[in-house]
């Protein structure tokens, strides 16, 4: 940090626990405008959707360097104008925090959670100088033997890691997540990357495992790119919570929210579950946007208005393609076998084969619409629009296969990620529209116009079968067997009709969370949050509700109509429904040439 640059300070520390508010106040150095502008974010980078931070500033007061007040008015949602006639201030609020979110902040009896977009306000006219900011414990008690993990550059810190830290201005202070508690730590390293887990809390989990199981899975990350990281730290802040689940990527850091008992606890000799496994991809995912989102980006992405909506179509490819590889990296490293592999793929066929958005809206226009489509989704969601994550992530498993395929196996999408790093990423060159088209050519002298056109910008089916029998995988569409039924290999009887609805269990009979269009649900004229209790004569539950529907729905003559009972906001309803043809829905792949499939993994060599 240069001496002779205005510094912005912040500090930062809980005022009250039980209120959940953080105390914030910024010295402004002495400036050359006579008006200061203050904002807060209206959305934090990587979450589209438009949040307004600033609702939950409260008890803002500016003072000048002898105490006195300074005259200031709120101009909009997220703005203030601060008559400053050049002098330097000091400027002071409170922050409420009480989002249980990657997002957002939050401050409770157990630990404190933030994202600057929440806590710390910009001043438009200094947004280039550099931040110096001192994160306290504050006067309360409880809080004395709490601890601080950041990624943020540290100036003087104490042994718990509160203090002092800094960074080059308010784009660089707004990407570093805190997390100060009671906490549970561990520090490794792996390819010459110093990697931190901090959980809040002390529950007991086996954070040696977790990391041993990491290792594999960011050395892999670090190795497609083939190239010196640019980081030299990494820190994972988990935030453990009875249920929830969700990440937000920055540049040296991660924010994660995963259920605490679905970890791994000390003592315990198990297998990895599905849910930790669940948990590693999480990891591997945000890990990989170090290189493909927070420094590989779109052009908007690169100077972008945090005060409004910024419109890509290509979060296809930057959400898409890290969820095509936080999989892979598993399989890769060998954390799950080939065939937990193989049914990993099929649940995210399945997602969607589940989804008749698919063929109304196409990835690229998923990816405009994330703000309000994406992000504020409704009870009609899943028949009006498509996710740009797993079908995306469906698109680089076919271009993979088809860059490998005209190229005699020379170019993969291994290829095209490392050019995206290393020709726009590592030149902090946003990427345009037709930025894989480009790179294609590029590698393979091929125009790949025509095909990319096909998957990304019209709605519908992709050449899945074809494409996975290349690598040795026969592709196979079934009925569902039970509502728990997600694809993957088959463990029951598959059933004929089904309602073509999503469920939970309810206190009685089940509640709808999910109703697919032009399936018998619908035609019913079921809706979401309808409460079956009962088919015919027959009670439901969670538990039998799927084989109840199934013998009481499809036994018999097609014509043959059944009633369900339902209770709809407090009114009782009875509904006919009727059979319909079986619904092929769920996905099942099997492998035809185990040894072509382990090549393509890389756990195999090439002939």
């Amino acid at each position: 940090m240069s001496s002779s640059a205005p510094v912005l300070t912040y500090t930062l520390f809980p005022l009250s626990l039980s209120q959940h508010l953080f105390h914030v106040s910024l010295q402004v150095p002495a400036h050359a405008s006579n008006t200061l502008s203050l904002s807060l974010p209206a959305w934090i980078p990587g979450s589209y959707m438009i949040r307004d931070f600033a609702k939950n500033i409260g008890q803002l007061n500016v003072k000048n360097r002898h105490g006195e007040a300074v005259p200031f008015e709120k101009k909009n949602k997220q703005q203030w104008h601060v008559h400053t006639q050049g002098q330097a201030c000091q400027i002071e609020y409170v922050v409420y925090a009480f989002d249980l979110s990657v997002r957002s902040a939050y401050l409770n009896d157990e630990y404190g959670f933030f994202n600057g977009t929440s806590t710390f306000v910009e001043v438009t006219e200094l947004s280039k100088s550099p931040c110096r900011v001192c994160i306290e414990r504050g006067g309360i008690d409880s809080t004395a033997d709490w601890q601080l993990v950041t990624s943020m550059p540290s100036v003087n810190i104490d042994e718990d890691g509160f203090g002092v830290f800094e960074c080059e201005n308010y784009t660089a202070l707004i990407d570093y997540p805190m997390l100060m508690g009671t906490l549970l730590t561990h520090t490794f390293v792996t390819s010459n990357i110093q990697f931190t887990l901090a959980f809040n809390g002390t529950p007991p989990i086996d954070v040696d495992r977790i990391s041993r199981d990491l290792m594999p899975i960011l050395d892999q990350q670090v190795k497609l790119f083939d190239d010196t990281p640019p980081i030299k730290r990494y820190v994972f802040i988990t935030l453990l919570a009875e249920a929830g689940y969700g990440g937000l990527e920055h540049r040296d850091s991660t924010a994660l929210m995963f259920p605490r008992w679905d970890l791994p606890l000390i003592g315990s000799s198990v297998e990895r579950s599905n849910a930790y496994r669940d948990f590693l991809a999480l990891c591997s995912h945000e890990f990989l946007h170090t290189w493909h989102v927070k420094r590989t980006k779109p052009e908007v992405f690169l100077q972008p208005d945090l005060g409004a909506e910024v419109y890509t179509e290509q979060l296809w490819i930057y959400e898409g393609f890290t969820s095509f590889y936080d999989d892979l990296a598993l399989a890769r490293s060998r954390i799950i076998t080939p065939q937990q592999y193989l049914s990993v793929l099929a649940k995210s066929i399945t997602r969607v084969l589940r989804s008749p958005g698919q063929f109304k809206q196409s990835v690229a226009e998923s990816s405009f619409d994330a703000w309000t489509r994406f992000y504020q989704q409704d009870a009609n969601s899943i028949n009006h629009i498509v996710s740009y994550y797993t079908k995306g992530s469906l698109i680089a498993l076919c271009l993979d296969i088809h860059l490998r395929s005209i190229s005699d196996d020379k170019i993969s999408l291994d290829d095209v990620m490392r050019v995206l790093w290393r020709e726009y990423g590592k030149q902090n060159q946003g990427t345009p529209d037709d930025v894989i088209e480009k790179i294609v050519l590029s590698l393979t002298g091929q125009d790949c116009g025509a095909f990319l056109h096909e998957l990304v910008h019209r709605p519908g089916t992709l050449p899945l079968a074809k494409s996975l029998d290349v690598i040795g995988i026969t592709y196979q569409e079934r009925s569902a067997s039970s509502f728990t039924d997600v694809g993957g290999q088959q463990h029951a009887d598959a059933s004929s009709a089904t309602l073509g609805i999503g469920i939970k269990q309810a206190d009685l009979g089940v509640t709808v969370t999910q109703v697919r269009e032009q399936q018998a649900g619908c035609k019913s004229g079921l809706q979401v949050n309808d409460r079956i209790i009962a088919v015919d004569q027959w009670v439901v539950t969670a538990t039998h509700c799927f084989d109840l529907f199934k013998s009481v729905i499809t036994d018999g003559d097609s014509n043959t109509k059944s009633t369900l009972t339902v209770v709809r906001d407090g009114r009782l309803l009875q509904l006919p429904v009727q059979a319909s043809a079986p619904i092929l829905d769920a996905c099942e792949l099997t492998l035809s040439d185990p040894a072509k499939f382990e090549r393509w993994l890389g756990l195999a060599p090439s002939c």
